[in-house]
């Protein structure tokens, strides 16, 4: 029997289009995003990481990658120092500087649909040569989310929602926190947004949310405003104001979003999800 015929390598198309090829799996990355960190670890490849973010903060481990700014306002030289052989991000500002110090940039925007966090597992996954732990990790979380949804099934019209970023800012249904109350089968009242957008006390009472999902204790302005008084959700008290733990669940796109979602879902039907 002749050997079995090698696995082309991994081919990804960043967000310009541009297609990059890995010959090799990378040995030391630098990712300035918290999902590919997250995923990273989940798959066995958390040693790999040499530098990413300042805001990273889990899994623990990551307390002692060393830091290199963020997308925005990244040390480009520290980078450098670090001779990483792939950098992650998923803003473009600085690519061509860092390109043309030699680092191999992955430029890839974050999914806006909670279906798209399994196959970017799985792209990591043929990145690193970790397939299968990634085949792994991406097939439980489809599974976690079919069962939601069979759990959902009896649900014709989920309740109104206003997700409330802080000052009345808002996600439309088109970014990835707009996509979990889709799949929740929640009413986003923020229905006519696209990306973000801040609402006034005005629409919010015209639209009246039957629950408000508050981060970054944005839930105080409830009870203080008069003017709000008679939303459905103050007088039925379901103004959840959502700690740092659940607001960082439901915000990053990575392996721990099964645990955010059902966390969602308990607040929003707590008799299915008791």
């Amino acid at each position: 029997m002749g050997s079995p015929t090698p696995a082309p390598p991994p081919i990804v198309t960043d967000s310009n289009g541009n297609t990059v090829t890995f010959l090799k799996a990378p040995r030391r990355i630098v990712a300035l995003d918290s999902a590919a960190v997250e995923i990273l670890y989940a798959i066995g490849a958390g040693d790999r990481l040499v530098g990413t973010h300042d805001f990273a903060s889990y899994p623990p481990e990551v307390s002692d990658v060393p830091k290199v700014g963020d997308s925005f306002n990244l040390n480009v030289e520290k980078v450098a120092e670090l001779e990483p052989d792939l950098l992650y991000t998923m803003f473009d500002m600085q690519n061509p500087q860092l390109e043309a110090l030699g680092i191999p940039v992955l430029y890839l925007k974050s999914p806006t649909t909670v279906e798209a966090i399994p196959e970017r597992i799985r792209m990591w996954g043929r990145i690193t040569g970790e397939v299968e732990a990634a085949e792994g990790l991406a097939g439980m979380m489809e599974a976690s989310f079919a069962e939601l949804e069979e759990r959902l099934a009896s649900v014709e019209r989920g309740p109104r929602v206003f997700h409330d970023l802080g000052d009345f800012w808002t996600t439309g249904p088109d970014t990835f926190q707009g996509d979990m109350y889709r799949l929740l089968k929640a009413e986003n009242i923020a229905y006519d947004v696209s990306g973000w957008a801040q609402f006034s006390a005005e629409v919010l009472v015209e639209r009246d949310p039957e629950v408000v999902i508050a981060t970054f204790g944005a839930a105080t302005v409830y009870g203080d405003n008069p003017a709000l008084a008679g939303l459905s959700a103050v007088k039925n008290d379901r103004v959840y104001s959502l700690d740092v733990d659940l607001t960082t669940l439901i915000s990053v796109e990575g392996p721990r979003i099964v645990e955010g979602l059902e966390e969602l879902a308990r607040l929003l039907y707590p008799e299915l999800f008791p």
